[in-house]
């Protein structure tokens, strides 16, 4: 999958749940859309830097774009560390909400919730790992290795 395009993916889906979240919690005012649009945007687009750190802990300080976007620093290290990437996080957000009396404080955890959900949803489709690789306790009590023959994680 071109990275660009899953980029854009994760940016039209991020932005359009945000409005959807903005909407349902029934604000009216751009403050509110603002930080509904920046919450499922944080969640759904930028969870995606900790590539970067996958990244530096393979070839260091050393940066490599064509590397970067190929995903090259799975292959050197064998891990899949991506410790934004999990499941968890979508549920802590989700039961966090519940316990929120504040409509705007609600809103901003469940734009988190449904921003990291989309993301997750779209690399599922879009890249051949299986579901399991998605929780991030998963991936720790296998020690974050990698196996590229059938997807990211084992």
């Amino acid at each position: 999958m071109d990275s660009y395009k899953d980029v854009g993916f994760h940016v039209i889906t991020s932005l359009s749940l945000g409005f959807f979240v903005w909407k349902i919690f029934g604000f009216n005012n751009r403050r509110s859309l603002l930080i509904s649009l920046f919450f499922t945007f944080l969640g759904g687009v930028l969870i995606d830097i900790d590539h970067f750190l996958d990244h530096f802990l393979s070839f260091g300080l050393n940066f490599n774009y064509d590397y970067f976007i190929k995903g090259e620093y799975f292959l050197k290290s064998n891990k899949a560390y991506i410790v934004f990437h999990g499941v968890e996080y979508v549920i802590l957000f989700g039961v966090l909400a519940l316990f929120v009396k504040a409509r705007i404080r609600k809103m901003v955890l469940i734009a988190i919730a449904l921003g990291m959900l989309s993301h997750l949803l779209i690399d599922i489709l879009l890249f051949p790992n299986p579901v399991k690789g998605y929780f991030i306790l998963y991936r720790l009590l296998h020690g974050f290795n990698v196996d590229m023959s059938g997807g990211v994680l084992n």
